[in-house]
């Protein structure tokens, strides 16, 4: 799809920002006019729904707060017109291995425009070319999974209308009845289902579907005879109930897609045809007649559709020219206005001094330059390195920042209501005078003023009539890690400079099927709900819904720090209530493609923007191959990190012991971790004294691995992971009771059988005690001991995911005490970074031959002890 051109300044552009509606008039001479016929998609006699009713209730729109109509020229507009085009069911075959190679003729036309992604861009322009085809190539990838995902449905439907859109002739609106149920249920899912994955049972705005024929049978063949009838991709623009039958209103191209359609050049007419069966007339949905169709959910498109927003809207905008060049070769045009001079702003010292108490040196350090005059400030927590205790600090000192006097906000100090030792003796005397000889009375007059004790943590109070305190906007790429900050801030307080606690107004903001129990009390519905004393399930009538929301806009405005997933950034609940944030912190940021780490920045704004992450672990999740060649995993912070902008590394790990920090300092972090103070010590377990069972041991195991779908197992290494363990919980008792134990099983299709194996040897309670998890799923965890199995065992470049730095660093870094790494040395060799680690394992006398009976020579070991200038054991 080309990036239209700007227009010229003051030329009329009589179709931007246009509302459409459906009407049967497709005449270009009637191009504005309207008919008794047509229908808005904002009809205005929906049936009233109820708050919380799955995807088509009120709740759902509300929290989705998307228009429901589609705006000419808009870059909804674009990404539809161009998505809508592909022939979906040939793009399943070409995938399949039919055609392995598209010809030149075959490929999509954003495929000929694929290149990587720059350090830096030339312009904007530049910009937009390389960010477009990229997010297409990574929206072709989803939606060619949608056809094996677990989310996948298939209904039948009848088509009770269809009809051009008013206004604009690219597209042709229809109403489908679904009929019955999900034909798709119960299938056998050609893909590993994965743990993440999120099943849908309903239709949701924004979904991709396919409009078939006939029965597509997403088991069979996507080029058999069936499937070359006419079919349609659609979007899903609303859903609603009708006559106990839900009913889609979607919208197909005009012209059908480009190849292999029975539609394909065609004029609208002809697609509306195909749509009703050569038929014109309406059909009445309370009864099950019309032209029948087979509707398939693909993929929902809303991520994608907002980060394709984020990539146009950064035209024009205050933070162009730094986010187009971090190198700062651009003239750099002023992010806050020109009338208000940002001037530098220093943290106050009795703060730092606080702060000192929870923070070390280089924490403290970061928090000091936090109110300089950057307007990026980039913060990379390692693992262990008290990342997010560095977060609440950061919070702390913006809350604290600018002209806002933050002394004299507070109105009063909560107090423990408990009596000072003097006062307690007293009030034990007066009730047992026989322990006195003379009359306590006389010696504690009942006159005395009352003593109070503070609290080590006392809670500070914010005056409701308070000048307002800066803002700040949290966002991560996940509503897990979201949810993580705010329970540690409800759990622990921010730090004021007085050393006390306190606790800021927040809000959280999101979709409420995906928002943690834990703070479900700062929910922004949630609050908004309170103030008007509403239940959360009653009835709403058009007053009552307003008033919602006009409190949800009064919430949003008092509350000092508000959470949201990068994502949700671009909701209208930020643009209807027009708050203005003085910053913005993205934790986890290194995780996030660039376009929806614009996101916030674009949509919202900021005075001084915070990334905070570790580009060393694992980058964002993108489908398509294609797009990981071309760098669309790399993220804004990797991007301005490769400009040499200057990174705030935080060096002190406080979770691994330092055999476990030794190989991934020196190979991921240039050897500058530097471990905490006793930290040996605090994490030295009995079993270190035995060769084979220290803090780090590498296990040569001789065990092939095999394929399973588009995964890998090792029945092999399973077997040692759980004989490990088996030997340790029989020669020390209390280890069961202990330690947090986890395995990563590095493919998904391992987990089950490491699982099974665990259970056959183990008590169901200590069995499912012990997670295993792929290494994407640990990111982020700690255990106390973890085994880790590598599976592969091809050798070379055929190691698959084992290979990847970030994997491998995040791999290594998630044990407290003991890391146990098991795979196929020879295998493993072959490779360049993991040559460098077992050359270190063997030179430290920490390689280890594994030999079958497994557990029987894990025993053996244990009769020994460790000899440290032994090159290599045999087990």
């Amino acid at each position: 799809m080309k990036r239209q051109k700007t227009k010229a300044k003051g030329k009329a552009q009589p179709n931007k920002g246009k509302r459409v509606s459906f009407n049967n008039n497709n005449n270009n001479n009637n191009k504005g006019s309207t008919s008794s016929s047509s229908w808005s998609l904002q009809n205005k006699n929906r049936s009233k729904n109820h708050f919380g009713r799955g995807h088509g209730g009120r709740e759902r729109e509300r929290e989705g707060e998307e228009d429901q109509t589609l705006k000419h020229g808009t870059s909804e507009w674009k990404l539809l017109q161009e998505v809508l085009s592909w022939d979906y069911l040939n793009l399943l075959t070409r995938q399949a291995g039919g055609k392995a190679k598209a010809s030149g003729a075959e490929r999509l036309p954003f495929e000929k425009r694929l290149r990587e992604v720059p350090v830096a861009f030339d312009d904007v322009d530049h910009f937009e070319d390389v960010y477009e085809p990229l997010l297409l190539e990574e929206c072709k990838a989803v939606l060619l999974r949608g056809w094996t995902d677990p989310g996948y449905l298939l209904y039948e439907a009848r088509v009770a209308e269809a009809k051009g859109m008013e206004g604009d002739l690219n597209f042709i609106a229809a109403k489908l009845k679904l009929v019955g149920d999900n034909l798709a249920k119960g299938r056998e899912v050609l893909t590993v289902p994965r743990e993440e994955d999120k099943v849908y049972d309903s239709f949701m705005e924004k979904d991709i579907v396919l409009l078939t024929r006939e029965n597509p049978d997403p088991d069979s063949n996507p080029g058999s005879k069936a499937h070359q009838k006419t079919y349609f991709l659609a979007y899903l623009l609303r859903k609603y109930e009708q006559s106990r039958s839900d009913v889609l209103e979607l919208v197909v191209l005009a012209e059908g897609h480009r190849k292999k359609a029975a539609v394909d050049g065609s004029r609208s007419e002809r697609v509306r045809e195909e749509l009703m069966g050569g038929g014109q007339a309406m059909v009445d949905l309370e009864e099950e007649e019309g032209e029948r169709w087979w509707v398939s959910r693909i993929e929902n498109m809303l991520s994608l559709l907002r980060e394709h927003k984020a990539i146009f809207r950064l035209r024009g905008h205050p933070w162009e020219d730094l986010i187009i060049d971090p190198t700062g070769r651009r003239s750099m045009r002023p992010v806050v206005s020109e009338s208000k001079p940002s001037r530098a702003r220093k943290v106050p010292e009795r703060l730092c001094t606080a702060l000192g108490g929870t923070q070390n040196e280089k924490q403290v350090e970061v928090l000091r330059t936090s109110l300089d005059q950057s307007k990026v400030m980039l913060v990379q927590g390692p693992p262990g390195t008290g990342k997010t205790t560095t977060l609440c600090g950061l919070l702390s000192v913006l809350c604290h920042s600018h002209e806002y006097d933050f002394e004299k906000s507070f109105t009063k100090i909560t107090l423990e209501d408990r009596p000072t030792k003097q006062e307690a003796r007293r009030k034990f005397l007066l009730a047992s005078p026989w322990m006195k000889q003379c009359d306590p009375r006389k010696l504690y007059p009942e006159t005395d003023p009352p003593t109070y004790r503070v609290p080590q943590n006392p809670r500070l109070v914010l005056q409701k009539d308070a000048r307002r305190p800066p803002r700040v906007l949290v966002c991560t790429p996940s509503n897990s890690a979201l949810d993580e900050i705010a329970l540690r801030i409800k759990k622990d307080g921010l730090v004021h400079f007085s050393g006390l606690r306190f606790e800021p107004s927040m809000v959280r903001t999101g979709v409420k099927r995906q928002v943690n129990n834990g703070v479900m009390d700062i929910y922004l519905p949630t609050l908004a709900r309170e103030r008007i004393g509403v239940k959360p399930k009653g009835k709403q009538d058009a007053e009552d819904w307003a008033r919602f929301q006009k409190e949800e806009v009064a919430v949003l405005k008092d509350a000092q720090i508000v959470f949201s997933t990068l994502n949700y950034a671009n909701n209208k609940i930020f643009q209807r209530s027009g708050v203005e944030f003085d910053y913005i912190v993205v934790d986890e940021a290194a995780q996030a493609v660039e376009p929806s780490c614009l996101i916030p920045l674009t949509c919202v704004g900021c005075k001084k923007f915070f990334m905070v992450g570790d580009p060393a672990q694992l980058p964002a999740t993108v489908i398509s191959q294609a797009s990981h060649k071309y760098k669309y995993n790399r993220s804004l912070f990797n991007r301005f990190q490769l400009c040499k902008y200057p990174i705030h590394l935080l060096e002190t790990q406080y979770r691994m012991h330092p055999s476990i920090t030794r190989w991934p300092s020196k190979q991921f972090y240039q050897g500058q971790l530097v471990d905490a103070p006793n930290l040996e010590k605090s994490l030295a377990r009995e079993w270190h004294d035995f060769p084979g069972f220290g803090p780090f041991s590498f296990y040569d195991v001789k065990s092939k691995s095999s394929k399973e779908f588009t995964s890998f197992v090792n029945d092999g290494q399973a077997e040692f992971a759980v004989a490990f363990l088996e030997t340790l919980v029989a020669k020390f008792p209390d280890f069961s009771e202990r330690p947090s134990v986890g395995i990563i099983a590095t493919y998904q299709a391992m987990i089950p059988v490491v699982k099974a194996k665990l259970l056959s040897k183990f008590d169901e309670d200590f069995a499912n005690s012990v997670e295993v998890l792929t290494v994407d799923s640990y990111q982020g965890r700690e255990k106390d001991i973890i085994l880790w199995t590598t599976v592969r065992t091809e050798g070379g470049n055929n190691l698959g995911f084992i290979r990847d730095r970030n994997r491998m660093n995040v791999a290594l870094t998630r044990a407290k005490s003991t890391l146990i790494v098991i795979g196929d040395k020879a295998a493993l060799r072959k490779n360049e970074l993991w040559e460098d680690l077992i050359k270190e394992s063997e030179k430290r006398g920490e390689m280890f031959d594994a030999r079958e009976p497994f557990v029987r020579s894990l025993e053996n070991q244990l009769e020994k002890k460790k000899m440290p200038n032994k090159k290599r054991q045999k087990v």
